[in-house]
């Protein structure tokens, strides 16, 4: 079954876990964009609490399409949220052999936002071995709820209780190899987020 993906920034475990289960996945855009949505955000584990990391973007006029929407190169957001990365999984165990490849991803010069998640997504494709990452600017993603994902298999995580359905950078770094084959085979149940 085809399926249409919309773009995300470092997009959540569920994202690449329905990129992996589809191999007809399409990545597309055409769609509106809404300040605050999940396109331009993305969670990480930290020492106390999930820390939101959110890429800043000029203000759009009412119902403009993702494909149209800029960055704010703004504040040193970048460097911040290099920071925060290296913070919350600096001292996890596979971080040492992605932190150069997550940090050319941050710092990609880019002022389209779907330019620069579109990259993004290729370098994490890239990081898990995934092969075939199919990009389609024009195709309408499928609204899919916002999901949690119970019973997912735990795997370590530096901080407290097991946390699922984080960034991919939380599995990546925490994972390392073993990545992908987690995506394939994590054992869970999509809920309705209430």
């Amino acid at each position: 079954m085809e399926i249409i993906l919309p773009v995300h920034y470092f997009p959540r475990i569920s994202w690449f876990i329905r990129l992996v289960d589809n191999k007809d996945a399409i990545i597309g855009s055409n769609s509106l964009f809404y300040k605050q949505s999940s396109v331009t955000r993305t969670i990480l584990k930290g020492s106390e609490k999930n820390i939101p990391l959110n890429v800043p973007t000029l203000h759009p006029r009412y119902g403009k399409n993702v494909l149209e929407i800029e960055i704010a190169n703004t504040n040193n957001w970048k460097s911040l949220h290099w920071k925060t990365i290296q913070s919350c999984y600096g001292k996890s165990p596979f971080f040492i052999y992605f932190e150069d490849e997550i940090r050319d991803m941050i710092f990609y010069d880019e002022k389209v936002l779907y330019l620069f998640l579109s990259n993004i997504i290729s370098g994490c494709a890239q990081l898990l071995k995934i092969s075939a990452i199919n990009f389609q600017p024009n195709a309408v993603p499928i609204n899919l709820p916002e999901t949690v994902i119970k019973n997912l298999n735990p795997y370590y995580q530096r901080f407290g209780a097991f946390e699922p359905d984080l960034s991919i950078i939380d599995l990546v770094c925490n994972m390392g190899p073993h990545s992908l084959e987690y995506l394939h085979n994590p054992k869970y149940l999509y809920s309705s987020e209430s």
